[in-house]
């Protein structure tokens, strides 16, 4: 007959416990790896759908100080920074109306760079705008740097600028006028972290899991 004794036995109940405080860190850090990859994730798809005139906006996306999981709490979560909240609105969509006035200018995208910034200098309200008369009666708005409003129909209007002089000069438009305009939900900023979870939580685990064992004091 073959006794097992309890020094053996002792042994392995160390060595199980060891194993699952290891379960436990290992699900710490792949848990902390899935968010963090989640937020690069949605940054780089921010950045591939969203014209990102200030850097700081991708920031936004961020892993909350304190939100890291831990092995006495294993939950952690990426959120929309309150500083950047104006991009929530990109999560479910919707319509955006003007604040004050009746209309809400739109740059038209040949008018500036795709990174620049409009300068405060060429924003609608900096072009004051004025009532004019035009040589043949009719009431026009024009404003500084000879811009001008023409409006085709009552939900049509577009600021313009003319460039140059002479035959050469051109007209560019500047902004579109418009009551109302359509936010489409391309944040997808919960979809995404739910597709990271379920592609790169597994793969994270087993590698943090490994790491674990081999310093692991059975």
């Amino acid at each position: 007959m073959i006794r097992i004794g309890e020094v053996e036995v002792d042994a392995t109940i160390r060595g199980i416990n060891a194993v699952f405080r290891q379960i436990r860190f290992a699900a710490t850090n792949a848990l902390n790896d899935t968010v963090f990859e989640a937020r690069d994730t949605e940054r780089n798809l921010i950045e591939g759908d969203f014209i990102v005139r200030r850097e700081w906006v991708l920031q936004g996306i961020q892993v909350p100080k304190g939100a890291k999981a831990t092995r006495d709490n294993l939950e952690t979560e990426l959120v929309l920074e309150a500083k950047r909240d104006f991009l929530a609105k990109f999560e479910e969509g919707g319509i955006k109306r003007p604040r004050g006035g009746h209309s809400l200018a739109v740059p038209h995208d040949e008018s500036f760079r795709r990174s620049q910034v409009v300068p405060k200098g060429k924003r609608p309200k900096a072009l004051a705008f004025k009532l004019h008369r035009t040589s043949t009666g009719k009431a026009q708005f024009k404003g500084e740097q000879r811009t001008f409003i023409i409006e085709k129909s009552t939900f049509e209007r577009g600021i313009f600028q003319r460039i140059g002089r002479g035959r050469r000069s051109d007209i560019r438009l500047l902004y579109w006028l418009t009551r109302a305009a359509l936010i489409s939900p391309d944040l997808h900023m919960e979809r995404t972290a739910r597709e990271v979870a379920v592609k790169s939580y597994q793969r994270h685990f087993n590698r943090r899991f490994i790491e674990a064992l081999r310093t692991a004091r059975l």
